[in-house]
């Protein structure tokens, strides 16, 4: 996070790590966190919420930065493959401007803040996980809004 600070305040937003297994070279797992972008961005949009990505692992609406992707991966020493990815997602949803410290208030945004909506719809966390988990040929075959 290059010592940057990072705030999830308890019931505030969907904060989730993932573990993927994808069994592939290092090379093909390097666009895996624009892959998780894409994925995220498109369950906010089933919420209603039209976010954009800021390239490569930051969601925004408006100018404000609403969620923050973190990719982590280990590679199988013997074989030279990935071995897991950790997916580390934090969705900014019910913060107020005043529930962000002063220095993060005209850079950091929420759903409830930017939209005025306090809530994402239950669906957004209703389904089977194997929905949400991003299949990279299908996202790489379709692009998505980019922000600046």
């Amino acid at each position: 996070r290059a010592g940057r600070p990072f705030r999830s305040d308890a019931g505030q937003g969907v904060y989730l790590s993932m573990l993927l297994r994808p069994n592939c070279a290092p090379t093909a797992a390097m666009t895996m966190t624009a892959h998780v972008a894409v994925a995220v961005c498109r369950a906010l949009e089933a919420c209603g919420v039209q976010p954009g990505i800021k390239w490569t692992n930051d969601l925004v609406l408006g100018t404000k930065k609403l969620c923050g992707i973190l990719t982590e991966l280990t590679v199988e020493a013997e074989t030279g493959t990935v071995d897991s990815i950790v997916a580390g997602i934090g969705v900014n949803v019910r913060q107020r401007p005043e529930d962000f410290p002063p220095e993060l208030r005209t850079i950091a945004g929420s759903v409830r803040s930017e939209t005025g909506a306090g809530d994402l719809p239950r669906a957004a966390g209703s389904g089977n996980g194997a929905r949400a988990r991003p299949n990279v040929p299908r996202l790489a075959a379709r692009p998505a809004r980019v922000s600046r």
